[in-house]
């Protein structure tokens, strides 16, 4: 696994120091899951283009998710002693990615 791509935190304070922080729209995989059509339309709004029209976001929004293969189906639910491990390991690159963005929603899990 990649697991280094997914310390946000470095990635993200080395293009704020190229970019303006108004310049990208961060978001969280669980928010989009839990409210597809809420977040496209942030994204729309945020890109300043015109929204998708309801139809077409309710026909999006609607779509089954295809990417998921069938290795990782195979692969099972996660080991209790696995997931502990890699909360330990993000827990402080969470912690920073929360205090650069100034938003605890990327904080997780909740204590370490």
């Amino acid at each position: 696994m990649r697991i280094h791509v997914s310390c946000y935190s470095i990635f993200l304070r080395e293009w704020l120091s190229v970019f303006n922080r108004q310049h990208f729209l961060i978001l969280r995989t669980e928010d989009y899951h839990s409210n597809m059509k809420e977040t496209l339309t942030n994204v729309f709004q945020f890109l300043q283009v015109p929204p998708l029209p309801e139809h077409d976001l309710d026909l999006l929004v609607k779509q089954k998710v295809i990417h998921e293969t069938r290795l990782k189906k195979k692969a099972g639910p996660m080991y209790p002693e696995t997931r502990a491990l890699l909360d330990e390991f993000f827990y402080r690159f969470n912690q920073d990615l929360s205090l650069l963005l100034n938003d605890t929603r990327f904080m997780w899990p909740e204590s370490s």
